[in-house]
């Protein structure tokens, strides 16, 4: 209760500091004038620096001994990318793909770990941050980025900095702060497909150096690109807005507050399944790639806010800094589950509603004139969600709710012995307390249907047809890293680190076996790195070699329980794999003129399986030929920029890139039908700013040049699969306007 309270006051820090100070300079705005404190990831520590946040502070790029990727808000524009789908062109080992269960939710795999189930029980992999937020569940995660000022890209376990579901890596998405001028941008595009996206961004100083406010809204709207034959509606189209308001205060050179607050909504057809025969062709004969012909719908509508408060307070030799969070979203997805229009039809509602609290404190600093680094912290999460699902053929109902607490402490240090020479380490600790309550039902007669096996005493309720399960967790975390800088560019480390994913039940709560739980699955991985900068920096290589030790993971196996003294053998989901991970990664930049940019990228992945059982037919087989879902082996991307200066003519700006993705499966198991073979895609932008209008900018893009067809998502039901499409070719125009300062 102490801690809990604790880490309450932490997350009200921010939003109570912002408004006492606010409210006491409300009347100054002749207050003598200050510089904020610096953004972190936007600010450059030279020329040719990119900052980043991955070790909780300020850095160069080129100086942490982390594989990470940086993708500033002027490449997102360059290279067109509007979503994390389109980041993962441009990183290493990254695959962001469609859930399938909402056009919201994302199946995100870095490094070969990856967690496909949209369910809102299950724990992701990888973690997605917004403003350094955790989002704790792959709802919501695949949204249109608005006003982003950079996103990066963690690869490997990011265990005692960034907390539990993090054994992949983490994505951390900054949205712009405030800025201490006056100035509106506003946006427009057209697009195939009807397509209309336009934002307008507003941000105002109304007492210079002290406080600045900024607001946007984005809407997106565009037909969709596919088709039910059955019924004539459209599918896979875009209908989404987003308001934004964020306010920082800076009452001193040492002080800082922000607010932030965001409202989304969206209603949408898709995302689509479309169904598969044996034979892997439509099993509608003459049913385009994009089409599907089913006699219920597909559709996702929902609402998601949140407010986020920043509190920092530089007191020379040690900051505090105070991150509170509060996000509330829900969303309806309709769904044709066989995707035909054969009896009974099957499809489905499911409502899911889902809440977050969260605060952090952290007091950092340096010691011995700078040779060390160190930082404490505390985190608080609570959770709570629903998700009942009717099948309306059936007149049933599964119901799920969760309620989830997960506390924590961490700390790191980093000494340089001598000059050159960085020796760090961290620890953290992680409780868990993880529950959930899941029957089903009839709509009709409320009559319970609650599978009969798992109605344990104490633990089923007749009334509301509810099994509750409660599970406690704790686990250390931990890192090392020992780095040397070889020259002035030229760095090269050694990492490890350890790192878990919650453990919990399987929802589904259908046999005995179902009631027992699974434990934390738990990632240690090892990395080589070197990053250098040749030739006056213009030439950056980054190279990283690593292995993933990855055990207990969880899958769909089956453990043996003793029921009323027999051993018995139940099918669930388990701690039933154990796996080796190894791969190697390069990132190039290469500047060979002022003009002209050359990036690219490329990672090879060896995911192997070194144990995996499960049972079929109640005969216990081997798994470790089951492929690892959503991973490639062979991937990467090239990106060539020109940017040029017409002198009383125009500024120009054209990029042209492209994107290679071998092989991946779709589906947990072997299945031909549900594998995506290698595909590679281009996409262009142009930009030119006419001199003789200033502030304007128009643009011209298309994006998977080519029209690639391929899979985001696939199921499989009996001989039948079911597949989603990803996006045609999407051309069109633009404009920006920039007023003010």
């Amino acid at each position: 209760m102490r801690t809990s309270r604790l880490f309450t006051t932490a997350a009200v820090i921010p939003i109570a500091s912002f408004l006492a100070v606010a409210t006491a300079h409300a009347q100054d705005a002749t207050a003598t004038l200050q510089q904020p404190l610096a953004e972190g990831p936007e600010a450059t520590a030279a020329d040719s620096d990119i900052v980043v946040t991955a070790r909780r502070r300020a850095e160069s790029m080129q100086k942490v001994p982390v594989a990470v990727t940086v993708i500033g808000g002027e490449t997102l524009k360059n290279v067109g990318a509007l979503t994390s789908q389109d980041v993962a062109r441009l990183v290493p080992s990254l695959y962001v793909g469609g859930g399938g269960f909402g056009s919201t939710s994302s199946t995100i795999a870095l490094r070969g770990i990856t967690n496909p189930a949209s369910n809102i029980s299950f724990d992701p992999s990888v973690g997605t941050y917004v403003d350094e937020v955790a989002l704790a569940r792959n709802y919501g995660t695949l949204f249109d980025y608005f006003d982003i000022s950079n996103v990066q890209v963690l690869r490997g376990v990011q265990g005692t900095l960034f907390g539990r579901n993090n054994v992949g890596g983490a994505i951390l998405i900054s949205t712009t702060k405030p800025k201490p001028i006056n100035e509106m941008i506003v946006t427009g595009e057209y697009g195939n497909y009807n397509s209309w996206r336009s934002s307008a961004v507003v941000n105002v100083s109304p007492a210079p150096g002290l406080l600045a406010l900024r607001f946007g809204l984005l809407t997106h709207t565009r037909d969709g690109y596919g088709k039910n034959v059955a019924t004539g509606e459209r599918l896979f189209d875009k209908n989404s807005q987003v308001a934004r308001f964020s306010a920082l205060l800076t009452p001193s050179a040492n002080t800082e507050f922000q607010l932030t607050g965001e409202y989304s909504i969206h209603d949408e057809t898709g995302p689509a399944f479309t169904p598969r025969s044996p034979t892997g062709r439509s099993v509608t004969p003459g049913l385009g790639f994009y089409q599907g012909n089913y006699d219920g719908r597909f559709a996702d509508k929902g609402d998601d806010y949140y407010v986020t408060g920043h509190a920092r307070i530089d007191f020379g030799a040690v900051e505090l800094k105070a991150i509170g969070n509060y996000l509330e979203g829900q969303n309806v997805v309709y769904q044709d589950v066989d995707a035909t229009r054969v009896a009974p039809n099957l499809a489905n509602r499911r409502l899911t509603k889902h809440d977050q609290y969260s605060g952090e404190l952290q007091l950092s600093g340096k010691l011995l004139d700078g040779r060390v680094d160190w930082i404490l912290g505390g985190y608080h999460l609570k959770e709570t969600g629903s998700q009942p699902t009717v099948t309306l053929a059936f007149n049933s109902e599964t119901l799920l709710f969760i309620e989830n607490k997960t506390t924590a402490g961490f700390g790191h240090i980093d000494f340089k012995p001598i000059d050159g020479l960085q020796i760090g380490g961290g620890v953290r600790y992680t409780k868990d307390e993880k529950g959930i309550r899941s029957g089903s039902r009839l709509t009709t007669s409320g009559e319970c249907t609650t599978a009969a096996a798992v109605r344990a005493p104490g633990a089923y309720d007749a009334q509301s047809c509810l099994v509750a399960l409660q599970k406690n967790d704790g686990y250390w975390s931990y890192d090392a890293n020992v780095n040397y800088q070889a020259t002035r560019d030229v760095l090269v480390y050694a990492r490890t680190g350890r790192g878990q994913k919650s453990g919990g039940f399987n929802s589904a709560l259908s046999n005995v076996g179902d009631l027992q739980g699974y434990e934390p699955e738990i990632g240690t991985d090892y990395e080589l790195g070197v990053k250098s900068e040749l030739f006056d920096r213009r030439l950056r290589v980054n190279v990283a070699a690593f292995q993933t030790d990855y055990k207990d993971i969880q899958r769909l196996g089956f453990v043996v329980i003793d029921v009323a003294g027999v051993p018995t053998t139940a099918v669930t989901i388990s701690n039933a794999a154990k796996a080796r991970i190894r791969g190697i990664e390069l990132e190039v930049s290469a500047h060979l003129t002022d003009s002209l940019t050359i990036d690219g990228n490329y990672s090879h992945l060896g995911p192997k399986y070194l144990s995996f059982t499960g049972l079929s037919g109640g005969v216990i087989v081997d798994q470790r030929n089951y492929p690892f879902q959503q991973v490639s082996r062979n991937q990467g991307s090239a990106s060539v920029t020109y940017t040029r200066n017409y002198e009383g003519v125009a500024r120009l700006n054209a990029n042209v890139n492209y994107a290679y993705r071998s092989r991946y499966e779709l589906a947990p198991v072997p299945d031909e039908l549900l594998s995506q073979k290698g595909y590679g895609m281009w996409n262009a932008q142009l930009r030119i700013a006419p001199q003789a209008i200033d502030g304007l900018e128009i643009s011209a893009f298309v994006r998977n040049l080519t029209s690639e067809k391929y899979w985001t998502a696939g199921a499989s039901a009996g001989t039948v699969r079911f597949v989603v499409a990803g996006q045609p070719r999407m051309y069109g125009l633009g404009a920006t306007y920039r007023f003010g300062d």
